[in-house]
């Protein structure tokens, strides 16, 4: 409720109001990353700018190495599985060379072939990059 609270108030709150929810997003984010992350993926959807803006830095924080990615990731993958898919398929469209990240934290949860066989998140099934972890 907290976050949900915060991300309307950054979205549609005053100039000065979305720039304290910034300043105590910001804040939470330091302290406990994983938190702010489970909350923004439990608000209901449609997601606002904040909310949106906010959950594509920490899924990037937690692709880039965060101590606590494969907890995070595990969780993810439990509730909100068709997330991760797309998030992984926008990382993967970013930059193609993600794959390998994209592959080692698929084989970390165990779901390497749900997220290989995922034709949204792959656009080429001659990918020479996928043969070695197949």
């Amino acid at each position: 409720m907290l976050i949900e609270t915060l991300t309307r108030l950054g979205d549609e709150g005053a100039p000065e109001v979305q720039a304290y929810v910034r300043e105590m997003m910001d804040k939470a984010v330091k302290i406990s990353a994983e938190l702010v992350y489970m909350g923004l993926l439990q608000v209901s959807k449609p997601w606002n700018r904040t909310q949106q803006e906010y959950s594509s830095k920490l899924l990037t924080m937690f692709l880039n190495g965060h101590p606590n990615h494969q907890l995070v990731f595990m969780r993810i993958w439990q509730i909100e599985p068709t997330y991760l898919t797309k998030a992984f398929g926008e990382y993967y469209a970013d930059n193609a060379l993600n794959i390998t990240r994209i592959l080692d934290v698929a084989q970390d949860l165990k779901v390497n072939m749900q997220i290989i066989s995922n034709r949204t998140l792959l656009t080429s099934d001659s990918d020479p990059r996928l043969s070695p972890r197949r």
